[in-house]
């Protein structure tokens, strides 16, 4: 299991202004139920369109949501709009090493301290590896490509 660790600086989860007590005196029980069905489809609703996922350390000076930079790539924040006013975010973060380990913790033995992935999920496996490292050749692709840039700025503007 994955554990969420609540960003300190970012709100906090609120649903302070649901007078849930005065709901349940006002309303029969049934149309209790219909206005905290309607109360989830919103919140449903507000997490489908709103959430977010991203890695932290892409932001230079903070850690993209007004806090102290994280230099840790493995850091990633999952953002719900659970806060005080409409759409406010309220932070996560989680590693995505412990996503990985997670996965194979539940499909693999450990014994000798080595994971062993037993033959009906190695290829699920190899898909999940292929993937990341097609992504990593991407993010390679990508710095060389600014490497390269830079290096025929430099050329135009004489510096080399």
């Amino acid at each position: 299991m994955i554990k969420l660790k609540k960003v300190r600086h970012t709100p906090k989860v609120d649903f302070s202004t649901l007078d849930f007590d005065l709901l349940k005196t006002m309303f029969s029980g049934q149309l209790m139920l219909k206005i905290l069905k309607v109360i989830s489809k919103d919140i449903q609703s507000a997490i489908e369109n709103h959430a977010s996922i991203f890695f932290p350390i892409q932001w230079f000076s903070t850690d993209g949501v007004r806090g102290k930079p994280v230099n840790d790539p493995d850091i990633m924040y999952l953002g719900l709009p659970l806060g005080e006013y409409e759409e406010e975010q309220v932070y996560w973060s989680f590693r995505l090493s412990d996503a990985i380990e997670d996965m194979l913790d539940l499909h693999t033995t450990f014994s000798a301290k080595k994971y062993t992935i037993e033959l009906e999920d190695a290829q699920r496996f190899i898909a999940m590896r292929d993937h990341l490292r097609a992504l990593a050749d991407k993010i390679d692709r990508a710095v060389e490509r600014g490497k390269s840039d830079l290096s025929q700025k430099k050329i135009e503007e004489g510096e080399l």
